[in-house]
């Protein structure tokens, strides 16, 4: 995946250090296009053949089920007696998770154990083998479990909090059903799932990386924790939704899937959605969610105040909504491309392309789900609340198909000759990228190849107002760059590389 640890990056050196180069070999459970690029450069394979055996595990049901608080451990438990002759792993983001939820469900005479990097090696060892030879039916885990089990029996695997990536997600869930057997991949989000992730990627240690590359790979595990995020949002088949990321072409719904399984109702957001617009038009792309909501809903807040939202026309046009309707349909405004949302830890909300919400036939719905098994679930268990169990609320587009289905690329301000300069650069950064046995985004990413794109710059001062060229690269790499724009400049005498669109 896309986390290398420390060591298997020294791999190389190894590798480097015998008298003969012997062939090489590597094997991986969840590998994008870009991940395959990385693994190539970082043990400077040579020519290799490539080999995909497929990610469609057609034994797994894959669902998401929408849930907070006590909601999450209620249906955890009522889950577990339903299947009280299954095995099943449970997985938590957090050591402290790890532990509350095994003292709930012991007290509840379930057999169940634990498993987290904070236990000693000798308990982490008996609790492990409790769990492979059926001494207990359940094991409550952190990530740091799974790693070389191969326990074929398992019939499920719930995860108490969404994973930081869809790799991380795949691998996890993947423990289920290796016997070939019909096998449950649930999710349990909820929205204090992604602040959970955050933390944990804030937190995330960066030992012998540069301060550049830092900044490149935080930005790519925000995009991985956006992707994760959209799938447990998405009402579109959920198997499709995996197979896409991975690079899989997809055909029709795979109708053996939570959301395929679904009845919704919809609800018609259009005249809401032209207000959400009105409200970035009147920030000018400044500010994130909270200041949008908290702006549409009418919110009394000091922030408000201070940033001058109180006399938009925009303020409080949503009041009668609920914030987290108003939540799900900036999600798939987002999806659809009329709203970006920036990367980074201070991400913006800015307006996409709206022109397909000109069109009077082009509408936006949100999604809501009739009826849920949790809701079922936690009211087969004596629990309050229906209404809020089991409404697992998405959203979704009609009308404008072609245009509401894809966003802005970065590239489409490129003409054809600046595309054609673009894979030239890119051509570069992967020879680069074999020499060093780096991922490419290491050495620059497609901002920055972009930007180059943009700019032509031809020597190093000018390579220096580059985005994402600072001193320590522009010596590593520069003059080879340079060196390339250089040489296509003068194979197209005033080329232009870039428009206004």
């Amino acid at each position: 995946g896309q986390d290398f640890r420390p060591s298997y990056l020294k791999i190389v050196d190894f590798i480097d250090s015998l008298t003969e180069r012997p062939v090489v070999s590597a094997f991986t459970a969840t590998a994008t296009s870009e991940v395959k690029t990385d693994i190539e450069c970082i043990l400077k394979l040579k020519d290799p053949r490539v080999v995909v055996t497929g990610f469609d595990r057609k034994n797994l049901y894959y669902s998401v089920e929408h849930l907070s608080g006590k909601k999450k451990d209620a249906y955890i438990a009522g889950y577990i007696k339903e299947h009280m002759d299954e095995s099943g792993i449970i997985y938590c983001a957090t050591r402290k998770n790890v532990d509350k939820l095994y003292d709930e469900l012991g007290s509840l005479g379930i057999s169940v154990t634990k498993y987290h990097a904070g236990l000693d090696n000798e308990t982490r060892k008996q609790n492990q083998d409790d769990f492979i030879y059926d001494r207990v039916q359940v094991v409550i885990a952190t990530n740091a479990f799974g790693m070389g089990i191969d326990k074929s029996n398992v019939r499920y695997v719930i995860h108490y909090n969404m994973p930081q990536s869809m790799e991380n997600y795949y691998q996890e869930a993947g423990r289920a059903g290796r016997d070939g057997g019909e096998s449950q991949c649930i999710m349990l989000f909820s929205a204090q799932d992604v602040i959970i992730d955050k933390f944990l990627l804030d937190s995330k240690e960066f030992e012998g990386v540069e301060d550049e590359d830092r900044s490149i790979i935080k930005e790519r595990d925000l995009h991985r924790l956006h992707t994760m995020e959209m799938y447990c949002k998405t009402t579109e088949c959920l198997r499709n939704y995996i197979l896409s990321y991975f690079g899989e072409k997809t055909g029709e719904p795979c109708g053996n899937c939570g959301n395929c399984n679904n009845e919704y109702e919809q609800i018609d957001m259009t005249a809401d959605a032209k207000w959400v617009i009105n409200c970035l038009a009147e920030t000018h792309g400044r500010f994130g969610l909270s200041i949008v909501l908290g702006t549409l809903l009418g919110a009394k807040r000091a922030r408000l105040k201070e940033v001058g939202a109180l006399s938009y026309k925009s303020y409080g046009k949503l009041s009668d909504r609920k914030e987290a309707e108003l939540r799900l349909l900036i999600d798939q405004m987002i999806n659809a491309g009329y709203v970006i949302q920036t990367d980074g830890e201070y991400s913006v909300l800015r307006m996409g392309d709206i022109s397909p919400l000109r069109d009077e036939n082009t509408h936006v719905y949100i999604k809501k789900t009739k009826r849920t098994y949790a809701g079922e679930l936690l009211n087969m268990a004596g629990q309050t609340g229906r209404k809020a169990a089991s409404g697992n609320t998405s959203a979704a587009t009609e009308g404008s198909n072609a245009a509401s289905r894809t966003r802005k690329k970065s590239t489409d301000s490129l003409t054809a000759a600046g595309y054609e300069l673009f894979e030239r650069l890119r051509a570069l950064r992967l020879v680069i990228a074999r020499e060093e046995g780096m991922p490419p985004y290491i050495i620059f990413n497609d901002k920055t190849l972009i930007d180059m794109c943009e700019k032509l710059p031809v020597d190093a001062d000018t390579m220096l107002s580059v985005s994402g060229v600072g001193q320590n690269k522009l010596m590593k790499y520069g003059s080879r760059f340079t060196e390339e724009i250089n040489k296509f400049v003068s194979e197209h005498p005033g080329v232009v590389t870039t428009l206004d669109i």
